[in-house]
């Protein structure tokens, strides 16, 4: 792939944004060469593979090294072509300038999307925390637990959670707040079915304890007497 050796501008950067660039490879023609080669010199980015197999972009040359219309041409397919014995002379062309300037503002906005994303995950929800329900953070019809009608709607809901109802997200919408009654009906009805089997319980015991005292006391037969002593004590007692 084509690499200009002076702002190392690349053949996959001028297909993406679209530049109207093209690249020349180094002449053979010996003194247009070293004409090339001092330019390079100059900047120290000249080495022994530039040498063989560098080029560079037509940003670096003046229009009037361009046979026909110049470098900025916008006709699909129209080639570059250098003019004989054409020799660069720009060391920092405006596309150069341009493509760094578009690089720059890309990366400035790359850095500001990755910081916004990482405030959004590691900020707490402040704000939304007081728009939705405090269960299932959805937005709905919300129901304010700390006014007087839902006081009701907020003992039922501190009493299944053990949680004080304060001021901070204290809305219910109406999913939730419908399965808060339902939960807390159901704890109720255990309580309820709990204390009814609790007292039958202590009445089935109060009646087997006096079922047990009444078999536990001593039975009091009747003795049958001799007849004569009963007569005697008639007759005593005239």
């Amino acid at each position: 792939m084509s690499t200009c050796v002076i702002c190392g501008l690349t053949m996959y950067q001028v297909r993406r944004c679209k530049l109207t660039v093209g690249f020349h490879k180094f002449p053979t023609e010996p003194v247009q060469r070293q004409a090339w080669v001092d330019f390079c010199a100059g900047g120290g980015v000249l080495d022994d593979s530039t040498k063989v197999s560098g080029s560079i972009c037509s940003d670096h040359f003046e229009e009037e090294c361009f046979r026909g219309d110049g470098k900025r041409v916008s006709e699909p397919g129209k080639r570059h072509v250098l003019n004989d014995g054409a020799v660069p002379t720009i060391w920092e062309g405006a596309l150069q300038r341009k493509l760094e300037q578009r690089v720059a503002r890309m990366q400035q906005r790359i850095e500001q999307k990755s910081m916004v994303e990482s405030q959004k995950k590691f900020l707490p929800m402040l704000v939304k925390a007081e728009k939705v329900c405090r269960i299932c953070a959805f937005e709905d019809t919300l129901h304010d637990l700390t006014l007087g009608q839902n006081a009701d709607h907020g003992r039922k809901f501190s009493s299944l959670t053990a949680i004080e109802i304060d001021a901070t997200a204290p809305w219910l919408c109406e999913g939730c707040l419908a399965r808060l009654n339902d939960a807390y009906d159901f704890v109720q009805a255990c309580v309820e079915a709990e204390n009814r089997r609790k007292s039958l319980l202590v009445e089935t015991l109060v009646i087997k304890r006096e079922e047990d005292e009444m078999h536990e006391e001593p039975m009091v037969e009747a003795r049958d007497e001799p007849a004569g002593q009963n007569q005697a004590e008639d007759h005593s007692e005239f």
